[in-house]
Parts: C-alpha cells; sequence; structure tokens
C-alpha cells in the first residue's frame, strides 16, 4: 500500500494477481480525477488498499488466492478503487470529500473504503460491507 498519487506512482493501479498474463484494464480517466479532486478534498494522503483487478483475480476466493470480490465489481472494469479508512473520523472526512468529488457510488468496509464511478450498476448508492445479521 502506499499514498495515491496518479501523477507519481500509477502501480498502485496494477492488479495484484502477480500473472504474466493479467488482463487487468487501466483505471479510467474518470475515475483518476475524482480521486486527485477528492484527495485534495481530503487535504490529506489516501492509501489505495484494491485498485483495478483482473477478472481471474477478482472472481478468486480469497482463500485461493483471489480478491473473493463480487462478479459485478468495478475493479474489473477500472472503474472502482478501496481506500484505506481506519477510524470514524477518518470514514466521515473521506465520505465527504468523495461526495464533492462526485463519486456517487460508495461502499463502507471495517477498514475501507470502496468508491466507484460505474453508470451501469446504479448511482446515488451507498453500501457497507459488513455481514449480514442472522435470521
Amino acid at each position: 500500500m502506499a499514498f495515491f498519487s496518479p501523477k507519481t506512482d500509477r502501480r498502485l493501479f496494477y492488479c495484484s494477481c502477480g500473472r504474466d498474463a493479467c488482463d487487468a484494464p487501466q483505471p479510467k480517466p474518470e475515475l483518476v480525477q475524482r480521486l486527485e479532486l477528492m484527495r485534495a478534498l481530503y487535504g490529506g494522503p489516501i492509501r489505495v488498499t484494491s485498485g483495478v483487478r483482473c477478472r481471474w483475480y477478482n472472481d478468486r476466493p480469497k482463500d485461493q488466492g483471489g480478491a473473493g470480490g463480487e462478479p459485478n465489481s468495478e475493479h474489473p472494469l477500472g472503474e472502482g478503487t478501496d481506500l484505506s479508512c481506519v477510524t470514524s473520523r477518518e470514514r466521515w472526512q473521506m465520505l465527504e470529500a468523495a461526495k464533492q468529488a462526485g463519486f456517487r457510488r460508495l461502499g463502507i468496509g471495517r477498514d475501507f473504503l470502496h468508491v466507484g464511478i460505474s453508470a451501469d450498476l446504479g448511482t446515488d448508492v451507498l453500501w457497507t460491507y459488513y455481514p449480514k445479521p442472522k435470521p
């Protein structure tokens, strides 16, 4: 993990699969532009924890060395990324910056914030990655 800045370190957007045959896309320019704006609005460094992914890595379960991502994930499309977000204060500030930067797809995890730009998956949505309660 490193601090996000597409102007200085594009490797943050390489897939983590480690395969020579990786076919992960480059991030969409709109995603990179919104992330840069978000970082400026946030007023501090942002750490990318998961950027683009190839479909192979996204769909592979975690216990088999993959990301365990959703089938409709934005990561394999170059339209979404996860950002480190540990404290509730940090989460609030990052959510505010993400909304001001024009992100209209946001997911909240235990220690990350997903930001995405896909228009095909629906906009003006917010979800969590917390386990669903048992009935």
